[in-house]
């Protein structure tokens, strides 16, 4: 399946250099996440390739009709959502 390309204006994702620092992940109660992310051998400073270093991740559910069930933005840099969430959402679409 081919999607079209990403765009920050068509799905409202952020770019917000304040949510992408430090802080705003300490505020978040992140830094953990990040000494284990390391720990476990994730290297790297956590932007993919081709990205921009201030965006806020947004994530989509899309079902098997291309509908956008479930939309997510995040509060910080590192806020995404729960694996559990994506996870039953799977095993749904695979059921139908």
């Amino acid at each position: 399946m081919n999607f079209p390309k990403f765009s920050n204006d068509l799905y409202g994702a952020e770019i917000s250099p304040a949510k992408a620092t430090m802080e705003a992940l300490q505020a978040g109660n992140k830094m953990g996440l990040i000494q284990a992310a390391s720990e476990l051998g994730f290297k790297g400073n956590g932007q993919e390739e081709g990205t921009h270093p201030d965006a806020v991740p947004a994530e989509f559910l899309v079902n098997e009709r291309q509908m956008i069930v479930r939309a997510f933005y995040g509060a910080d840099a590192a806020d995404h959502l729960p694996l559990q969430e994506l996870e039953t959402f799977a095993l749904q679409v695979v059921v139908k």
